[in-house]
Protein backbone atom coordinates (compact mmCIF):
# COMPACT_ATOMS: atom_id res chain seq x y z
CA UNK A 1 0.00 0.00 0.00
CA UNK A 2 1.52 3.42 -0.59
CA UNK A 3 1.00 6.38 1.10
CA UNK A 4 1.73 8.16 4.08
CA UNK A 5 2.16 6.38 7.60
CA UNK A 6 -0.66 8.78 8.83
CA UNK A 7 -2.64 7.31 5.98
CA UNK A 8 -2.37 4.05 6.48
CA UNK A 9 -3.26 4.81 9.76
CA UNK A 10 -6.71 6.58 9.26
CA UNK A 11 -7.59 3.33 7.40
CA UNK A 12 -6.87 1.32 9.85
CA UNK A 13 -8.61 2.90 12.21
CA UNK A 14 -11.45 2.87 9.97
CA UNK A 15 -11.70 -0.53 9.27
CA UNK A 16 -11.96 -1.28 13.23
CA UNK A 17 -14.87 1.22 13.17
CA UNK A 18 -16.34 -0.59 10.07
CA UNK A 19 -15.87 -3.89 11.46
CA UNK A 20 -16.83 -2.85 15.27
CA UNK A 21 -20.08 -1.06 14.36
CA UNK A 22 -21.61 -4.40 12.32
CA UNK A 23 -23.92 -6.79 13.42
CA UNK A 24 -22.12 -9.85 14.28
CA UNK A 25 -25.40 -11.93 14.88
CA UNK A 26 -27.61 -10.44 11.68
CA UNK A 27 -26.63 -13.13 9.65
CA UNK A 28 -25.06 -15.74 11.88
CA UNK A 29 -26.95 -18.67 10.81
CA UNK A 30 -25.85 -18.12 7.27
CA UNK A 31 -22.28 -18.40 8.44
CA UNK A 32 -20.49 -21.48 8.10
CA UNK A 33 -18.66 -23.05 11.42
CA UNK A 34 -15.56 -22.51 10.98
CA UNK A 35 -11.79 -21.75 12.81
CA UNK A 36 -12.52 -19.63 15.85
CA UNK A 37 -10.23 -17.94 18.53
CA UNK A 38 -9.37 -21.01 20.66
CA UNK A 39 -6.68 -20.37 23.36
CA UNK A 40 -7.14 -23.77 24.65
CA UNK A 41 -5.48 -24.74 21.50
CA UNK A 42 -2.06 -23.35 22.17
CA UNK A 43 -0.39 -25.75 22.81
CA UNK A 44 2.86 -27.18 22.84
CA UNK A 45 1.32 -30.78 21.26
CA UNK A 46 -0.32 -28.41 18.46
CA UNK A 47 2.54 -26.97 17.62
CA UNK A 48 4.65 -29.69 17.10
CA UNK A 49 1.73 -30.85 14.79
CA UNK A 50 2.32 -27.50 12.40
CA UNK A 51 4.58 -28.25 9.41
CA UNK A 52 6.20 -26.11 6.72
CA UNK A 53 3.91 -26.00 3.76
CA UNK A 54 0.68 -26.41 5.55
CA UNK A 55 -2.32 -24.40 4.32
CA UNK A 56 -3.59 -21.66 6.37
CA UNK A 57 -6.89 -23.84 6.92
CA UNK A 58 -4.89 -26.58 7.86
CA UNK A 59 -3.36 -24.41 10.80
CA UNK A 60 -6.32 -22.94 11.56
CA UNK A 61 -8.23 -26.24 11.62
CA UNK A 62 -5.81 -27.50 14.55
CA UNK A 63 -5.01 -23.76 16.25
CA UNK A 64 -8.41 -21.82 15.36
CA UNK A 65 -7.67 -18.04 14.35
CA UNK A 66 -4.75 -16.08 15.01
CA UNK A 67 -5.44 -13.07 17.76
CA UNK A 68 -3.04 -10.63 15.55
CA UNK A 69 -1.17 -10.22 12.27
CA UNK A 70 1.06 -8.33 10.80
CA UNK A 71 2.02 -7.74 7.41
CA UNK A 72 5.07 -6.55 5.48
CA UNK A 73 5.71 -2.64 4.58
CA UNK A 74 7.77 -2.29 1.99
CA UNK A 75 9.87 1.10 3.29
CA UNK A 76 9.92 -0.53 6.75
CA UNK A 77 13.69 -2.32 6.91
CA UNK A 78 13.37 -3.47 10.30
CA UNK A 79 9.43 -4.98 9.49
CA UNK A 80 11.42 -6.74 6.18
CA UNK A 81 13.71 -8.07 8.41
CA UNK A 82 11.23 -9.72 10.38
CA UNK A 83 9.07 -10.67 7.69
CA UNK A 84 12.15 -12.62 6.20
CA UNK A 85 12.54 -16.48 6.27
CA UNK A 86 15.13 -18.17 4.23
CA UNK A 87 15.70 -15.16 2.03
CA UNK A 88 11.64 -15.48 1.34
CA UNK A 89 9.58 -12.19 2.65
CA UNK A 90 6.43 -13.74 4.25
CA UNK A 91 3.14 -11.94 3.23
CA UNK A 92 1.58 -12.15 6.76
CA UNK A 93 2.75 -13.47 10.86
CA UNK A 94 0.24 -14.33 12.20
CA UNK A 95 0.12 -14.99 16.19
CA UNK A 96 -2.17 -16.71 18.70
CA UNK A 97 -1.65 -16.16 22.10
CA UNK A 98 -2.84 -17.59 25.48
CA UNK A 99 -2.71 -15.81 29.10
CA UNK A 100 -1.40 -13.01 30.43
CA UNK A 101 1.88 -11.05 31.36
CA UNK A 102 4.11 -12.51 32.89
CA UNK A 103 2.54 -16.03 31.65
CA UNK A 104 1.88 -16.05 27.82
CA UNK A 105 2.66 -18.27 25.74
CA UNK A 106 2.17 -17.82 21.91
CA UNK A 107 2.59 -19.72 18.56
CA UNK A 108 3.73 -17.08 15.37
CA UNK A 109 3.33 -18.49 11.71
CA UNK A 110 5.25 -16.81 8.99
CA UNK A 111 2.71 -17.17 5.58
CA UNK A 112 3.48 -16.82 2.10
CA UNK A 113 0.86 -17.24 -0.44
CA UNK A 114 -1.16 -18.57 2.53
CA UNK A 115 1.08 -21.61 3.54
CA UNK A 116 3.56 -21.67 6.59
CA UNK A 117 6.72 -20.82 5.46
CA UNK A 118 8.10 -21.06 9.07
CA UNK A 119 7.21 -21.62 12.32
CA UNK A 120 7.94 -20.35 16.23
CA UNK A 121 6.68 -20.88 19.50
CA UNK A 122 7.37 -18.62 22.91
CA UNK A 123 7.36 -20.26 26.05
CA UNK A 124 5.11 -23.60 25.58
CA UNK A 125 5.47 -26.48 27.63
CA UNK A 126 4.77 -30.09 28.19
Amino acid sequence: MSGSKSTRVIVALLLVLAVGCSDPGKNAAQKPAGPRLRPEAITLENFEKLQIGMTRDEVEAIIGIPNNSMYPIPDDKKMLELMTRNGVVANEIANWERGTEPDVVSIGIWYKDDKVLEKGQFHLKK
